[in-house]
């Protein structure tokens, strides 16, 4: 059985949830769901199991200029993934520069190749092409024009060859689906506190340990230094395959390195590995050599079991599971099992006229936005001896405030002239520009527990759809915000414009969305801060007739579930019905 990926592929309660939201987080690649299908001469997807071996045909004699890229197209499809009959195709010139990793085009439905000019070119149109880059990172729909290839044709010893073929791996969406999969690779923030994932998509199978390794070796990607580093030597590189034994054990032998680093160094180095290797179902633990020597921990054992480095969660590892609300005005802690009652500090003893609030990461402090919007309260959880102090006054409209792992607390504020995002470190206040969401029309605004990204919610114009967008922050090694870069579209709507009532982050690179798509209709999905989208295999999200619902209740934790609130009460998600929460308990949230 296969276990789930951390970030991306868990199990427990949660995965309840994530089956009624329907998005086959297990194995399934996300990519779009609609586009035209070509039916006349063409290449045809293959439909084989995932898994099954397929070795493709090589150049047959007097084939058509047409029919070598046909069957050029049809070998990229080998099965596992490699590119060696693909190279036949090509003129010998071609055939020893072609560099098929450096990305991968997906397209949706058949092709159509025609010649042109005598066969001396074939164009090919990739309908619904997307793009990722050399690492498997998901790029999104290609750029107008770059889904329209052009192959020119050359003779060699009387039969048609490819002379330039595009540096890319060309594949059916349904194909790669079956054979890739959605993975993180780990680094960590510019203070080495915390672990960040950084999605991908690699091929699945006996390659994706190796292949793990390759890409986290290679690193987080250059300019990315003040949003994630790794503690891999740099001058370190995997020369040779990742073996894995039957009991589950891998070996990973790193060359280059002239001595060991020093233990805290090997210590980030191996939660790196424990975290990105724990992703193959087949391996348990596994042992590194580096520079010739082998990696020991302080017990002396050469094993390093994949569970390693759990502190380093992008979860939180000490992160509390309390479910909080407000009740009556009164901060109250929530149990589905045993019931509502008040927390001990002064928010659960006087009413401050609280509408939201948020709890950071430990559960012991809580951010409250009063009724008018104007003013951020902060005050102890259950110590009834802090103070309730303002760490934010004047505000226009706030919205509910998140917190990350550093206990900043990160703040929209909906003004007359657009939104302002605030950050709020102990006592210091900043306003942070972000692109795409400063001076816009916002409606929500989160971010991740490790600090990494915010995710917004953008309102359309009249008759359009809002729009979710994920950024990236940066920071300096002292943890100051830098800067925050442009985002990255994660969802919108189609042909009907949707509206986002809320959003929350129910895994460190997935966040919960509930959206309404008509007058009467809300529905509630996953979505990827990557933009990709739902594999066409996946049933629909969980929709909602004529029942609004208003907020989403989830957290990046294996065991907590996920709760919808509509106006007949609060739901578990992927049960029928309402839950044991009284229905005048609002602004249910978890920490973070």
């Amino acid at each position: 059985m296969r276990r789930a990926e951390p970030s991306a592929r868990r199990a427990g309660p949660l995965a309840v949830a994530v089956l009624a939201l329907a998005l086959g987080l297990s194995g399934c690649v996300r990519l779009p769901e609609s586009g035209p299908v070509v039916q006349d001469d063409r290449v045809t997807p293959r439909d084989d199991a995932p898994g099954a071996f397929y070795v493709p045909s090589g150049p047959r004699p007097g084939e058509s200029a047409a029919d070598v890229v046909r069957h050029f197209m049809e070998a990229m499809t080998a099965t596992p993934v490699q590119t060696g009959i693909a190279r036949e195709f090509l003129a010998d010139e071609d055939a020893a520069t072609w560099e098929p990793e450096r990305e991968t085009l997906t397209y949706s439905g058949a092709l159509r190749p025609v010649a042109r000019a005598g066969g001396s070119r074939v164009d090919v149109r990739l309908p619904d092409a997307n793009r990722l880059d050399r690492r498997g990172s998901w790029q999104g729909e290609v750029a107008a024009g770059a889904g329209e290839l052009s192959f020119p044709m050359v003779r060699e010893a009387g039969e048609w060859r490819i002379a330039e073929a595009p540096d890319a791996l060309i594949v059916p969406e349904d194909w790669f689906e079956n054979r890739f999969r959605a993975v993180s690779l780990y680094f960590f923030d510019p203070e080495a506190e915390i672990l960040v994932p950084e999605p991908v998509f690699l091929p699945d199978g006996e390659q994706l340990a190796t292949t793990l390794v390759r890409r986290l070796v290679e690193g987080p990607g250059s300019g990315r230094a003040d949003v994630s580093r790794s503690f891999l030597p740099r001058e370190a590189s995997l020369e040779m395959s990742v073996t894995v034994s039957a009991a589950g054990l891998a070996d990973v032998v790193l060359q280059g390195e002239r001595a060991l680093p020093d233990e805290e160094t090997l210590g980030l180095l191996l939660a790196q590995l424990a975290w990105t290797l724990r992703q193959d179902p087949a391996i348990e633990a596994f042992r590194v050599t580096l520079a010739g020597e082998p990696v020991r921990l302080a017990d002396g054992s050469s094993e390093i079991p994949v569970e390693y480095g759990e502190e380093y969660s992008p979860s939180v590892s000490a992160s509390s599971s309390r479910l909080f609300g407000l009740q009556d005005g009164l901060l109250v802690d929530v149990s589905p099992d045993e019931g509502v009652m008040p927390v001990r500090g002064a928010f659960g003893t006087s009413r401050y006229g609280l509408r939201d609030i948020a709890v950071d990461m430990t559960g012991d402090l809580v951010a409250g936005v009063t009724d008018d919007g104007a003013t951020i309260l902060l005050g102890g959880v259950d110590d009834d001896e802090q103070a309730v102090r303002p760490v934010l006054d004047g505000g226009e409209d706030l919205a509910e405030p998140s917190w990350d792992h550093a206990g900043r607390l990160w703040t929209l504020d909906r003004t007359a002239e657009g939104a302002r995002v605030v950050v709020v470190s102990g006592r210091d206040l900043r306003e942070v520009a972000v692109p795409g969401v400063t001076g816009r029309d916002v409606t929500d605004l989160q971010v991740s527990r490790d600090g990494s990204r915010l995710v917004a919610a953008v309102r359309g114009a009249p008759g359009t759809s809002d729009r979710v967008v994920a950024h990236r922050v940066r920071y300096d090694r002292d943890g100051e915000v830098r800067a925050v870069t442009g985002g990255r579209l994660v969802l919108t709507g189609g042909e009907d414009p949707l509206r986002v009532i809320d959003l929350e982050w129910s895994e460190p690179t997935t966040i919960a969305v509930v959206e309404r798509i008509s007058r009467g209709i809300w529905t509630a999905r996953l979505a990827p801060v990557d933009g990709s989208r739902p594999s066409t295999d996946d049933l629909p999200p969980a929709s909602f007739d004529r029942e609004p619902v208003r907020r989403v209740v989830a957290a990046p934790d294996d065991d907590l579930p996920t709760y919808l609130m509509t106006d007949s009460g609060t739901q578990l998600l992927g049960t029928p019905g309402t839950t044991d929460v009284p229905p005048d308990v609002v602004s249910l949230t978890y920490v973070g």
